[in-house]
């Protein structure tokens, strides 16, 4: 962090479209110094970026969009608006519950057939005691 620079942090949570949870910290760096009137507003409108983004995409878009660097530009764009912004990254990315619609459907495939999955189970441990 330099001199005449504002840093910028916040925590929030975001709902994608397929009702995963993640965790979003993001990390903003202005051009100059500035006044706090102007901080909130971007905190504020990264928060709404977010937010947006995250509901129009499923998990696994709104992750690949995150890891390539497409939403933390069109963060800064957006946010360049209001004030010069140097730096628009997400330092803490997290997700926190709820897998996608096509994880849950293979989890509940996976608890119906339990009849195939048991006897292997039961031969391996007996191949252990034995």
């Amino acid at each position: 962090m330099r001199r005449e620079k504002d840093k910028i942090e916040d925590s929030f949570i975001v709902l994608t479209k397929d009702e995963a949870k993640i965790l979003v910290k993001p990390l903003l760096i202005t051009r100059n110094k500035t006044v706090g009137s102007i901080l909130s507003r971007l905190r504020k409108e990264a928060k709404i970026a977010y937010q947006q983004a995250a509901k129009r995409l499923v998990m696994q878009e709104f992750l690949s969009n995150v890891v390539s660097g497409s939403l933390q530009k069109s963060v800064r764009d957006r946010i360049s608006k209001i004030y010069p912004v140097r730096v628009s990254e997400l330092k803490t990315l997290r997700v926190l519950g709820n897998p996608s619609a096509s994880e849950q459907k293979s989890l509940e495939q996976e608890a119906s057939q339990p009849t195939q999955a048991a006897p292997a189970v039961e031969q391996e441990q007996k191949v252990v005691n034995a």
